[in-house]
């Protein structure tokens, strides 16, 4: 049996299998477009540990090895994820659709739901220390807690001057235990780009009791900030008119902001971290990555082997850091100035004359068997690259010699 006709087998009842997978949430690892989004990654202190989560499907996926190999840790959801934090190699949190939070304690092995409701969308989650942390939402949603996420305050900014229709708030950071900045932008995302900019920057400094509007850009949206202390800080995003790089610097704790000297070459910025006070990263579309190695007065690109949006970068010292990306996830070992293709590992190709589905192919595991079993020459491999042998739930690419397909392996 060919692998198209394993795959036609299981399209004729992939209605029936669907009804499965929305009867068990954690299946529901196959509702991705044929280009998943690595959205957020996550890798704290001691560059042994990541974690990375997609966007357009249920998944979680955590190295041990700082990117050399990888495992799938489920979660009984069917919310896809936006951003992913951790503050050790046991304590973190992700967030996404519909407002959802999980935290682990265990470093992944077993994810609890915190937080269900609020935003539409969860955009980005920090923690200060193991109580404190925020999460921002599209539609001006933000969300608070102090007690670890056990119990998440919600709060929606006021309209006007916080105009639901168009700010979106994207980056966060948190500084102390009353005081978080957030940054506010629409570069399309979540609807229509508009013809001038939505960058507001947000800040408050009594738990979210009141908030000011520090800056408001009418040519720049605004994706991330980040302090290096309580006076030194950047904002970083562009315009979507033409998808220029835009940076803001504060030295003066966010009572002024002026704009940062970047390569003209940047393209529109997504996200920024710094490992130091010294040492920082940002990176964006069409593959930018920015480097500063003097706290932010000059910046130099870096490159990077891919041409696809980087959404999210961190670092956990000066020389390791990960990038989450459409193409999925990079690594560096020396600050930047090598990046590699950490995960995945295999990516699909259509066979010869034909693109590939807009969605994976559902198959249960006996279809799959079976299609093994009668055609010895077929190989299946998890998305990290390793040959799986029984495979379970989840998505897996299915390899033949003419292409490598990928199937929701429902039950």
């Amino acid at each position: 049996m060919k692998m198209s006709e394993i795959l036609a087998a299981a399209g004729g009842k992939r209605q029936a299998v669907c009804g499965l997978v929305l009867a068990l949430p954690c299946l529901l690892l196959g509702t991705a477009v044929a280009s998943p989004r690595y959205h957020g990654i996550a890798v704290p202190p001691g560059a042994r540990h990541a974690w990375a989560v997609m966007k357009d499907s249920v998944a979680i996926y955590h190295s041990s090895d700082f990117g050399v190999t990888w495992e799938f840790q489920p979660v009984w959801t069917i919310r896809d994820f936006s951003d992913v934090f951790f503050l050790d190699s046991l304590q973190g949190w992700t967030c996404g659709a519909l407002g959802a939070i999980f935290r682990t304690t265990d470093g992944g092995s077993d994810w609890r739901q915190q937080n269900l409701g609020g935003p539409f969308f969860c955009t980005r989650i920090r923690f200060l220390n193991h109580t404190t942390g925020w999460a921002t939402g599209i539609q001006t949603w933000l969300m608070r807690t102090a007690t670890g996420g056990n119990d998440w305050k919600a709060y929606m900014l006021p309209h006007p001057p916080y105009h639901t229709d168009s700010v979106h708030l994207q980056g966060l950071a948190v500084v102390a235990p009353d005081t978080a900045w957030f940054v506010a932008g629409n570069c399309g995302e979540w609807g229509p780009a508009h013809d001038s900019g939505q960058g507001y920057i947000v800040r408050t400094t009594n738990a979210g009791d009141s908030w000011e509007l520090v800056a408001k850009n009418h040519l720049y949206d605004f994706f991330d900030v980040a302090f290096t202390d309580s006076r030194s800080g950047f904002v970083v995003g562009g315009e979507d008119r033409n998808w220029k790089a835009y940076m803001a610097r504060t030295t003066d704790g966010g009572r002024g902001w002026f704009s940062a000297t970047i390569p003209h070459q940047a393209r529109f910025l997504r996200s920024i971290c710094f490992a130091s006070s010294r040492h920082g990263w940002a990176c964006g579309l069409n593959g930018t990555v920015v480097h500063t190695s003097d706290g932010g007065a000059s910046w130099q690109l870096q490159d990077s082997p891919v041409d696809d949006t980087l959404f999210d970068i961190e670092f956990c010292d000066t020389l390791h850091g990960m990038i989450a990306a459409c193409a999925g996830v990079l690594r560096t070992t020396d600050g930047g100035w090598t990046w590699t293709q950490a995960f995945p590992a295999i990516a699909e190709t259509p066979e010869p004359g034909r693109t590939p589905p807009l969605h994976p192919t559902v198959m249960s595991r006996a279809q799959l068997r079976a299609g093994l079993l009668a055609d010895p020459s077929l190989s299946v491999f998890d998305a990290a690259g390793r040959r799986v042998f029984a495979p379970k739930s989840g998505v897996f690419f299915l390899r033949s010699a003419a292409a490598t397909r990928r199937v929701l392996v429902a039950h």
